[in-house]
């Protein structure tokens, strides 16, 4: 697939084309930087650090899952491989170093990083257990957090759907607070259709002080100064445990 590039100066305009050998997936650029990241389908990324004149892979030994920005820190990104393993960069991608996830990357379609607004080295990590499997009846997703840039992590939750710092941009509470959603019963695979109520759980001090509050939610956001919670009906509640 082709990448084009326009460029034009004083008196000059050059249209730059480079030929990758697969579909561009995604494609990702440092803000006020010259330098873009693309991923490709067949599980490729590749560098430029002159507005798309020149390419380079990165480590063409592996297979990256995705690329993630960080959201709050914009010379961050990180290249989420199949393994236990991401690359990271903090310098817009002059240099890249990894980090070493306990579990590997989860394939439930959960969202893998959650960043601190004011804190760039924490890092939530969702990962899986027992998932290499599509017929494994324990596959669950298990998430860890980092105040060290991965360099340490610590258990979170397992049998989550999501778990993410509390506090955001315009939400200022306790910076050490996750929220997740958490499965009420801890048990089989989360790729069962067999409905498992989600809780909304609050965690201060790093989730060490667990509250429950709420039950069976489908989802939360943060918006502005509050979080919004989506929850199921006690009608609809009964309807899924009597199907």
């Amino acid at each position: 697939m082709l990448w084009s590039v326009t460029h034009v100066l004083p008196k000059l305009a050059a249209d730059v084309q480079h030929d990758f050998q697969s579909l561009i997936a995604s494609h990702n650029y440092f803000k006020d930087s010259g330098t873009i990241l693309v991923q490709l389908a067949d599980g490729t990324v590749w560098q430029s650090s002159n507005e798309g004149f020149s390419w380079k892979q990165l480590y063409p030994q592996e297979t990256f899952l995705g690329i993630v920005m960080h959201q709050f820190s914009g010379e961050r990104a990180y290249l989420i491989t199949d393994k236990k393993r991401i690359y990271h960069t903090t310098d817009t991608g002059k240099s890249w170093n990894s980090i070493y996830p306990e579990t590997e990357p989860n394939n439930l379609g959960i969202s893998i990083l959650d960043f601190h607004p004011t804190k760039p080295d924490w890092l939530i990590y969702t990962g899986s257990i027992d998932c290499a499997s599509t017929l494994s009846s324990t596959c669950r997703a298990v998430a860890y957090y980092s105040t060290d840039h991965g360099k340490r992590w610590k258990k979170i939750d397992e049998y989550v759907r999501t778990c993410a710092w509390a506090r955001d941009a315009r939400l200022k509470i306790d910076e050490r607070e996750i929220i997740c959603e958490s499965y009420k019963n801890k048990k089989g695979s989360q790729r069962s259709g067999d409905y498992n109520p989600l809780e909304l759980i609050a965690g201060a001090n790093y989730y060490s002080k667990k509250i429950k509050i709420f039950d069976a939610v489908v989802g939360f956001a943060s918006f502005s100064e509050y979080l919004l919670v989506g929850q199921v009906s006690l009608r609809v509640q009964q309807e899924l445990m009597d199907s």
